[in-house]
């Protein structure tokens, strides 16, 4: 019979009851935050039929086109493929808008080939970017550069569709109006030739 030259457990090892606990409980911590990024629990979808442009993205993302990335382009990529994807963008737009991003804006570009490669398998609006308290992302990278709106806000996805939503009921409170305007201008038009004809007769 073999007998092990090693300890099944090591009775010598220093380690109380209460650290195991703090050390498994920062290992599902650390689970957590990296799935965080995928998780759509309270995420309303909404149908999108346009993709929604540049004017309503957050200070964060907005960051990131603009100014290009001198470090973390690969998960500048990672973010906003997932963004755009959510907001109506579909692969081809997402695929020639990231593209052009990293030629244009990011100082010592990636290949093209790695963008490619990684949009090869993506499906647009699958997963939603990482959230705004995802440790290695928007903070990390230095572009987390808050308004009032984004600290009530879990998600860059959630600030784009509020504005967005503001938008289309403003416009939509606007054209109600516009058509109330119109429609009693043309109550006074024709009231004003019904009384000039009144006049003539």
């Amino acid at each position: 019979m073999l007998i092990p030259t090693f300890k099944f457990l090591d009775r010598e090892v220093e380690v109380s009851a209460g650290q195991l606990l703090v050390n498994a409980w920062d290992y599902k911590v650390k689970i957590n935050e990296e799935r965080d990024f995928g998780n759509q629990e309270g995420f309303e979808e909404i149908q999108i039929d346009n993709p929604i442009k540049e004017d309503f993205f957050p200070p964060c993302i907005k960051q990131i086109l603009n100014n290009g990335m001198e470090d973390g382009k690969k998960r500048g990529v990672f973010i906003l493929s997932n963004f755009l994807g959510k907001i109506g963008w579909n692969m081809q737009e997402i695929e020639s808008y990231l593209l052009a991003w990293n030629k244009d804006k990011n100082p010592d570009s990636l290949r093209d080939n790695y963008i490619i490669s990684q949009l090869k398998h993506f499906k647009a609006g699958e997963k939603l970017p990482p959230n705004c308290n995802n440790e290695g992302y928007y903070k990390t990278l230095g572009v987390c550069h808050p308004d009032p709106l984004c600290g009530r806000l879990k998600n860059p996805v959630n600030y784009t569709l509020i504005r967005w939503k503001t938008h289309l009921k403003q416009k939509e409170l606007q054209e109600k109006e516009d058509a109330k305007a119109e429609r009693k201008k043309v109550r006074e038009e024709a009231k004003a030739r019904k009384e000039e004809k009144l006049k003539e007769d």
